[in-house]
């Protein structure tokens, strides 16, 4: 209960659990085509989607394959959930379709186990990240104000930003968040120990792997240990002495980005092998010839 903070903590993580579920929305390009990598991963043990290209207008093409035009990441992560969900539901959808070739097909009387296959990336991908971001927001509060302020504080961020909306969609947003905040929170929490240090470098470099543009948040850390590094040894000692307390030297900054490289690996292998370049996204190969056909 101490991990999550106590009983208030615990309350505040239910609350939001439960309001990001209920909200949770299923249908859509973006999350169809998450969803048709994971189903590819999971029934054949591949990235690409042929199989279900024609599902959603959001997709890659590359070499004569379609794959998914979004950060793999959250896909990957699903997977495994998505073959228990499979294991015990039996798939029965009519598939309708809307235009030929490149067109667009939607699904007629969905059963049940397309639902819950929808439904249950939102909650373990979206949902529960989020719910545990809220969480975090509040754990983090508390090392500067009081309780009662960071719990305020944490339920504005629940509530008002942007974190409401996409906990309640299958994008890999709320995830990457998650992890990225999970590491600057180990930072100072946990800092000065060299072991979380690297595992809070690898969390901001995976980011990546869930959502592209999360990225920056390498670089924003990167940015603000740097001037950290520097200013505290030739200008104002006090100023960042949170931050001076843990990278005392070269070494501490070595320890944290060789875990931010570790990281970055998934990314840069799954690049590598599918698209032929460490820095060859998915989206550098988005189909734009796509007939709507609605």
């Amino acid at each position: 209960m101490k991990v999550l903070g106590g009983r208030r903590g615990i309350k505040l993580f239910l609350t939001f659990l439960v309001l990001f579920t209920v909200f949770s929305q299923t249908v859509g390009w973006n999350e169809i085509t998450r969803i048709s990598l994971s189903r590819s991963l999971s029934e054949d043990g591949s990235v690409k989607i042929n199989e279900y290209r024609n599902r959603s207008g959001d997709r890659s093409f590359y070499k004569g394959d379609y794959y998914c035009d979004k950060a793999p990441g959250a896909s990957f992560l699903y997977a495994p959930f998505l073959k228990v969900v499979d294991h015990f539901t039996e798939t029965c959808d009519t598939r309708i379709k809307i235009s030929e070739g490149k067109g667009l097909y939607r699904l007629k009387n969905t059963c049940f186990s397309t639902f819950l296959s929808r439904f249950f990336a939102v909650f373990f991908i979206s949902a529960v990240p989020g719910a545990l971001l809220v969480l975090l927001i509040y754990k983090t509060c508390r090392f500067f104000v009081d309780d009662d302020k960071a719990l305020i504080t944490s339920f504005v961020f629940g509530l008002a930003t942007f974190i409401f909306t996409y906990s309640t969609v299958f994008f890999g947003v709320i995830t990457a968040t998650f992890t990225g905040f999970l590491a600057f929170y180990l930072l100072i929490s946990k800092g000065t120990d060299k072991r979380y240090l690297s595992v809070a470098g690898f969390l901001t470099g995976f980011t990546a792997f869930i959502e592209y543009y999360t990225g920056l948040y390498l670089v924003s850390i990167t940015a603000v240990l740097g001037i950290s590094f520097f200013y505290t040894r030739y200008r104002d000692k006090k100023l960042y002495s949170g931050f001076s307390e843990i990278f005392k030297g070269w070494e501490e900054y070595a320890v944290f980005f060789s875990g931010a490289l570790i990281g970055l690996v998934p990314l840069m292998l799954y690049n590598y092998l599918v698209f032929g370049g460490i820095f060859s996204f998915s989206t550098f190969f988005i189909e734009i010839e796509c007939e709507a056909g609605l």
